[in-house]
């Protein structure tokens, strides 16, 4: 799987070299269609291709076309644009088999071009298998799958909600009441920090490096998942109980920017104050509440829910 995921990966900073190339000598758009087309001489020129399922290297192609279509929607809507940007090698962390290729027989998932690989599948599989994603996650691997089922809408509810997001209280509640913020990050800073520090003495490069690197990274990612966790559940219970949510309208990138420098005029080369240790500490803990993934979660529920 390794050997698919570095392939994807070169060739979707290839796709993005030849789009960009292309722009720039005939000041036209490349599109999916033709560098799909492009695949079979690819696979003729280069024989390591060949042992990938075909499928996933077009979904390579897809999910670069879908960069640029967001590109150019930024773009045409005024924001930051964010042009498509070369993958290094932990950048690139999943491929997938969009239509077919790939079956669940129990705990072995069967991958064409790959075989048989022993899975621990955490519950039963309902309705239509669509897609399958493969994706790493510092030394773990997942596999997830897309299912397409019946849709079962809550029982209708005629309880309405605001939430008020927050730092104190996670979210206050027109209720009244509140859910309290669990701080996860914060909880886990302490060894966060004990594994930079580590990872900053050692050696880049280094067997010692690398092992402290994967250590700090299953940090993040404990505490990551303690967020989502947490979140999941905290939108499912509001999203089960009221009918009708409503979110205060966040600009969250505006509020976690830190604060531009501005030159003392009285000494040169020196800066006035602007409060930044202080805004530090506040954007960390912005981040660490997650208030925009979870009003997404809140969305993405309701709308499965007919909320």
């Amino acid at each position: 799987m390794l050997f698919v995921l570095r392939r994807c990966r070169h060739l979707y900073n290839s796709a993005l070299e030849q789009r960009k190339a292309f722009y720039q000598m005939r000041r036209k758009s490349l599109g999916y269609s033709a560098q799909a087309a492009e695949l079979a001489d690819l696979k003729a020129a280069y024989p390591a291709y060949q042992d990938i399922y075909g499928q996933v290297l077009q979904d390579v192609l897809r999910r670069l076309d879908k960069a640029f279509a967001a590109f150019f929607r930024r773009l045409r809507n005024g924001e930051k644009p964010g042009y498509p940007r070369f993958k290094g090698t932990n950048q690139y962390d999943s491929f997938t088999y969009p239509q077919s290729g790939f079956a669940l027989a129990g705990n072995v998932l069967t991958l064409s071009k790959i075989g048989d690989l022993k899975v621990r599948v955490h519950r039963p599989m309902v309705g239509q298998l669509k897609t399958c994603m493969i994706k790493r996650d510092v030394n773990h691997w997942y596999v997830t799958f897309s299912c397409e089922v019946e849709g079962e809408p809550l029982p209708p509810s005629e309880e309405e909600v605001g939430i008020d997001v927050g730092l104190l209280h996670f979210a206050t509640l027109s209720t009244g009441e509140t859910i309290e913020n669990p701080r996860h990050y914060r909880r886990g800073l302490k060894r966060l920090k004990l594994l930079q520090q580590a990872k900053d003495h050692k050696q880049k490069g280094s067997r010692r490096h690398k092992r402290v690197a994967i250590a700090l990274a299953k940090a993040h990612r404990k505490v990551r998942n303690q967020r989502a966790d947490f979140q999941h559940k905290a939108a499912r219970a509001l999203v089960n109980r009221f009918g009708t949510l409503v979110f205060e309208k966040m600009n969250i990138p505006n509020m976690s920017q830190a604060p531009d420098p501005k030159p003392d005029p009285d000494n040169d080369g020196a800066y006035l104050p602007n409060g930044a240790s202080a805004k530090a500490g506040l954007n960390l803990s912005i981040l660490d509440a997650g208030w925009g993934q979870f009003q997404a979660f809140c969305v993405a529920k309701a709308a499965s829910a007919g909320r």
